[in-house]
């Protein structure tokens, strides 16, 4: 992707853009925020040609040597504000069905964040999810909500949360008699599980129930 000349519309900039853009303005070479990042120069130049997505992590050190908040690597004076109100919701699930994946966020590339409101029903078996390059942050809002990991189980109740890497393997399931509704934040957008959750939807069904 061309980079953006000097009067380049900021709210059609992308991650990697927006990052040039403010080294630039504030004069600092590659090699200087590489260094100041603690990252390599080759990186970094990955990061701004768009070749790679990084890390939290990664933009919060990138940001620091900017001297710059991680939300203005994100953010223009244009930036898309994306409201999404109740009723425009997708309807509840019906019982026959053992998850829902309801998207939050915008689905477009430009944004570096995730957020799906999923709901498991009880007596469902375990939703296994494939691991991808990133991290997930989940908040338990109903329910109570199990997760395996590398051979433990967690429990979490309502108002509990747990933030891990998202390239260990793990499965999901309701560990409540009611559904367990749980707010599922990756970072980057993980695309792969979504497309999986919204083409599978319909076809998981209860193990203690019948199709109708």
């Amino acid at each position: 992707m061309p980079a953006p000349g000097p009067n380049a519309d900021p709210s059609t900039e992308t991650l990697g853009q927006r990052i040039k853009r403010i080294r630039k303005q504030q004069n600092m070479t590659l090699t200087e925020v590489a260094a100041a990042a603690n990252l390599s120069a080759s990186h970094l130049s990955q990061i701004e040609r768009d070749k790679t997505t990084p890390s939290l992590m990664t933009l919060a050190s990138v940001a620091e040597a900017l001297h710059v908040s991680v939300r203005e690597l994100f953010t223009s004076p244009s930036a898309q504000i994306l409201v999404r109100r109740a009723y425009q919701q997708a309807p509840p699930s019906p019982v026959e069905q053992s998850y829902r994946a309801e998207l939050l966020t915008a689905s477009d590339n430009a944004w570096q964040i995730q957020v799906v409101r999923l709901t498991l029903q009880p007596g469902s078996c375990p939703l296994a999810l494939p691991a991808f390059s990133g991290e997930i942050l989940a908040f338990v809002l109903e329910g109570r909500l199990g997760i395996e990991m590398e051979g433990e189980d967690y429990c979490l109740e309502p108002g509990d949360s747990i933030h891990f890497d998202a390239t260990v393997p793990h499965q999901l399931r309701c560990m409540s008699e009611q559904p367990c509704v749980v707010l599922w934040c990756s970072s980057p957008p993980d695309r792969q599980n979504l497309r999986v959750w919204e083409a599978d939807t319909a076809d998981h069904t209860p193990h203690n129930q019948e199709r109708r």
